[in-house]
């Protein structure tokens, strides 16, 4: 049987979908999460790059999301993503870790880099998001 390559869950969404919630409950399971949230607001005590820290400094806490977007808009997504993955302060995956996860809300672009530099790391890169609920399977006549 062939050797399964670790993988990486990232739980994305958008604010108040219950990504924290499904997080946590991998965390009961033993599994190591990263929340990108946490990453955002302590990224100005460490990040190397001045003009970064300083955009970081005037969004975060209350305005991640517009940090993000501004760092998406002036071409910065994959020096976001270089910074995530940050060995000593941003999310580090263990090959001998089955399966680590990243919890949080990214734009596209920035998510994007993330997912390829981890492959090339050598991790399968799953997302798992909430599905919208528009009509519920159970109001369906006849569903059984």
């Amino acid at each position: 049987m062939a050797e399964l390559a670790p993988a990486v869950i990232w739980v994305s969404g958008l604010p108040k979908k219950g990504k924290s919630r499904i997080s946590d409950r991998l965390k009961e399971f033993g599994l190591p999460v990263f929340s990108t949230d946490e990453f955002v607001k302590r990224l100005s005590e460490w990040c190397p790059n001045k003009e970064i820290c300083k955009q970081a400094e005037n969004h975060v806490p209350g305005k991640i999301g517009k940090f993000l977007d501004t760092m998406v808009h002036n071409g910065k997504s994959a020096t976001i993503a270089k910074l995530l993955l940050d060995e000593e302060h941003g999310f580090s995956p263990s090959h001998d870790a089955p399966v680590s996860v990243i919890e949080g809300y990214m734009p596209i672009p920035i998510q994007q880099a993330v997912m390829g530099y981890l492959e090339c790391m050598g991790f399968y890169v799953w997302v798992l998001t909430r599905r919208e609920q528009f009509e519920s399977v159970c109001r369906v006549p006849n569903w059984r």
